[in-house]
């Protein structure tokens, strides 16, 4: 899923809309404009990418945390395997609003940041970066604004532009190997 297309939508007419995460996201087929059904490997078989944005783990909240965070480690390593040229971009799980966060146990700010922090462990700044889009939607005391928003979860996707151009400000570039 990139900012500039279609929110992601899994081919399975079994669970519509649900999104994808950690567990699934290597085996799961979704539909790609052009491509048609295809899982991950697949695509990443196709193809070598000179840039992955990854953003997964807000599905996986329910979850036991140190299982989702294996699990996402196991992705990460994966990822590097399948396409070792590319860099890697992790993307923090934007926040939800206060009006969610306060009111449930599962899907709330301290658990969402304690994932951020959990992945944003695993880059080497090499090839794996860690960027945080939060600070742009986000209000003065760590939630999604509201006005961002109609579930208290989700941006609205006339939003999916700013994200775009501030991922578009956030160039970085590999260290060079001291080889």
């Amino acid at each position: 899923y990139h900012p500039r297309t279609k929110p992601y939508r899994p081919a399975s007419k079994t669970r519509p809309g649900i999104g994808m995460n950690a567990y699934k996201v290597r085996d799961e087929s979704i539909e790609v404009a052009g491509v048609g059904s295809v899982t991950l490997e697949q695509l990443l078989d196709k193809k070598d990418y000179g840039k992955i944005y990854l953003m997964l783990g807000i599905n996986e909240l329910g979850y036991n945390m140190d299982q989702t965070i294996g699990k996402y480690k196991e992705l990460v390593e994966w990822l590097k395997e399948k396409n070792p040229d590319g860099l890697l971009f992790i993307q923090a799980n934007l926040h939800v609003a206060a009006a969610r966060s306060d009111n449930d146990k599962t899907f709330n700010n301290e658990r969402i940041n304690k994932l951020n922090e959990e992945i944003s462990k695993f880059i080497d700044n090499k090839k794996i970066f860690y960027i945080d889009v939060n600070k742009i939607f986000d209000d003065e005391k760590g939630n999604l604004k509201a006005e961002y928003t109609s579930d208290n979860t989700h941006i609205y996707a006339k939003y999916y532009i700013d994200w775009t151009n501030w991922i578009l400000t956030q160039a970085i570039l590999p260290e060079e190997n001291d080889a």
